[in-house]
């Protein structure tokens, strides 16, 4: 899997355009996000990284991590602070259809400090992930 950035320096977008334009930001943050767990997956002999999404399309989980075990953690990549409500809310309500519960619910946020919300959502920026 590529780094993100190569695909932004393919595209001109320096960090002027970025800021211009949110959704290509957000795809690269996302994809950045992915990258870091392969790797740090990888380092923890993890199963695997995938993408959930349910046949019709209605519900999703930006990156799933699931151990040897079977143990799994369900992570929503957001941008922002604002966007971490309705981002732990889907992640509790997709997570709520399965039958094995996931290990953690994580929403990855650019900055910021690291805290569990009330209802048991991990909030955590990129630099503090790690295997």
């Amino acid at each position: 899997m590529a780094d993100p950035s190569l695909a932004a320096s393919l595209l001109g977008a320096g960090t002027e355009r970025l800021l211009r334009e949110r959704e290509t930001l957000g795809h690269l943050f996302e994809s950045q996000v992915t990258h870091d767990c392969f790797v740090y997956a990888e380092a923890a002999r993890a199963r695997g990284v995938f993408h959930y999404r349910d046949t019709k399309g209605r519900d999703e989980i930006d990156i799933v991590v699931e151990g040897t075990d079977g143990d799994w953690v369900a992570i929503e990549v957001k941008l922002g602070q604002a966007a971490v409500d309705a981002a732990a809310h889907n992640l509790l309500r997709v997570t709520a259809k399965f039958e094995r519960p996931p290990a953690a619910c994580v929403v990855v946020v650019p900055i910021g400090v690291a805290h569990t919300r009330g209802d048991g959502v991990h909030v955590v920026p990129l630099t503090t992930l790690g295997p």
